[in-house]
């Protein structure tokens, strides 16, 4: 009897590991699909982005006037819930509104860089307009110490 139930919990052993491994293997497909995905989606993903940004991202006194996508793109997975981001390198440029307070100050005319997010859910990228300004995307991933791992192709998904 005993050497029955130690070969039952081998095999169960062995069909968890094999059943995980299986798991792993297509979620990285699933990684890869969706960054193809997003290559193909991107001139649109950039216009929801400048739709939804300036009531998102916008400094208190300022008026989003245009924002530039720069070719800096980073992919990034989240470590606890292994959803992947998209962070884009953008320029942002903003006019003071009149008597917000910020009229007098001559920086405001300047372009301010930053990363813009997007993610991935329910099978399709979507973003919610927000952006980290004065970090690049590799800074951005820095900035949320150790939430975000950067994602390449050398990097094993299924980890």
């Amino acid at each position: 009897m005993l050497v029955f139930m130690i070969t039952v919990a081998i095999c169960l052993l062995v069909a968890a590991t094999a059943f995980f491994w299986w798991v792993g293997r297509q979620q990285q497909v699933s990684y890869r699909e969706a960054q193809h995905d997003f290559a193909r989606r991107r001139e649109w993903l950039e216009a929801d982005f400048a739709n939804i940004a300036p009531q998102a991202s916008t400094p208190r006194g300022l008026r989003w006037e245009s924002c530039e996508f720069q070719n800096d793109l980073v992919f990034a997975l989240d470590r606890t819930s292994r959803k992947l981001s998209a962070l884009i390198s953008v320029l942002v440029k903003f006019e003071a509104i009149e008597g917000g307070g910020m009229d007098e100050v001559a920086a405001v005319a300047n372009y301010k860089a930053g990363t813009a997010i997007f993610f991935y859910e329910a099978k399709k990228w979507q973003t919610k307009g927000r952006t980290v300004f004065n970090l690049s995307p590799e800074q951005t991933i820095g900035y949320f110490n150790g939430e975000l791992l950067p994602v390449d192709d050398e990097t094993s998904l299924a980890e």
